[in-house]
């Protein structure tokens, strides 16, 4: 029977020192002996992209076995795909929603009404399947909020932002808690304009008066749906209220400032314009990546509190994961996963310097000079179908074992 792997981490090896183990590749083949030296950051970041790999029984030696009862959720490590998970999470939370909007189970009979809308419970088990992702695949999950689709704007829009807090949140001070009931209210958050919103994805006129009062309402609506629904998380509740009001006070509908906004909120909100800008409509291009996070930059002092600000920058950069873009050298591609180095990106180029499709091209680390970023392009000008299941592939669930 083959044995469990489990993926290492940066922090598991040294530049410049001897492997004390073999490493292995996803399909358990030597990839570096016992005794081999990697010599730098740019060989190590390659190698990590990679993918590398210790037997279970190897790993628990050198770095300790989890307790199990400190921690009984540690299981072993499994191979499984992010971006399938995702897709069913996406699909999980539109039926959510459709439930809470009081619409008909596509899947129920003639005349049946949709049950009512799952309480907390099920919000809940939705934000840690989130918290979940992120950590199983986090490069994969910030490629979402360019790379994923769904025939419900409002679906996706949420889910996205969602995965931008957990990635904001998971390395703050904020209790786990705490944490889950704010990504459990970024996914509800606008279930007070379940269709509107889906409607103004794809509308090109300036919206009317009923939208208008129906937009500046949705947040207090939202939140009495979900507390028919019997949603009692106040935390949650509270980003649903509260995700569009702004640090200076400017915001809506209770012109809440600071003082009154927990972290969670701000960062909820802020997520929410992130994506919105980023994201296409049915009519025009999304924002480029570099070109909202200089947006969001500009506003600090304004409506926008720094630190949240800084949270976003550091997670996300002018190049995420799963953002299109040009080199140097006249090759494009995407992004596929950030580096230790803040300015560093590895990139899978999709078509080569005379713009031929690659059938598997290359991956270039974007902190060497011949590879660096020449700017940021749009997927309609990259022309190449993205399969996001195949880029990011399948990652090994480790746990807690980080």
């Amino acid at each position: 029977m083959a044995e469990d792997l489990v993926k290492l981490q940066a922090h598991h090896l040294n530049v410049g020192e001897p492997l004390p183990f073999d490493v292995l590749d996803i399909q358990s083949r030597l990839l570096l002996r016992k005794g081999s030296v990697v010599a730098s950051e740019a060989q190590l970041e390659r190698l990590l992209d990679r993918g590398l790999y210790l037997v279970e029984a190897e790993f628990d030696a050198h770095f300790g076995a989890p307790d199990p009862q400190a921690n009984p959720e540690v299981a072993a490590a499994i191979l499984e795909s992010a971006w399938a998970r995702l897709l069913a999470l996406q699909a999980g939370l539109a039926r959510w929603l459709d439930a809470l909007a009081g619409r008909q189970d596509p899947g129920a009979g003639p005349g049946t009404q949709a049950a009512a809308a799952p309480a907390g419970v099920s919000l809940a088990a939705m934000a840690r399947e989130v918290a979940e992702l992120c950590a199983l695949d986090g490069d994969a999950m910030l490629a979402a909020m360019t790379l994923l689709r769904h025939s419900s704007y409002c679906v996706r829009h949420s889910l996205c932002t969602a995965l931008l807090v957990e990635m904001m949140l998971r390395r703050s001070p904020m209790p786990e808690d705490q944490r889950m009931s704010t990504v459990a209210g970024a996914l509800a958050m606008n279930a007070g304009m379940r269709d509107l919103q889906d409607t103004l994805y794809a509308q090109r006129e300036p919206l009317d008066e009923v939208q208008k009062q129906s937009v500046h309402s949705h947040p207090k609506r939202g939140e009495s749906l979900l507390r028919a629904a019997g949603v009692s998380d106040e935390t949650c509740l509270a980003v649903v209220a509260r995700h569009h009001e702004h640090a200076d006070g400017t915001g809506y509908p209770a012109r809440l400032a600071a003082p009154a906004l927990d972290l969670g909120c701000q960062a909820v909100a802020m997520a929410d314009r992130y994506c919105a800008l980023i994201a296409e409509r049915a009519y025009r291009q999304g924002a480029p990546t570099d070109q909202a996070l200089k947006l969001l930059r500009d506003r600090v002092g304004s409506t926008l509190d720094p630190v949240v600000v800084r949270l976003l920058v550091n997670e996300v950069g002018d190049y995420p994961p799963g953002c299109p873009v040009r080199l140097v050298n006249n090759e494009s591609g995407i992004v596929l996963s950030r580096t230790r180095d803040p300015s560093s990106r590895v990139v899978k180029a999709l078509r080569s310097a005379l713009n031929a499709v690659y059938e598997d091209g290359p991956r270039r680390l974007t902190g060497q000079p011949a590879y660096a970023v020449d700017r940021v392009i749009t997927l309609a000008e990259l022309a190449v179908d993205i399969d996001p299941a195949r880029l990011w592939g399948e990652t090994a669930k480790v746990g807690t074992r980080y």
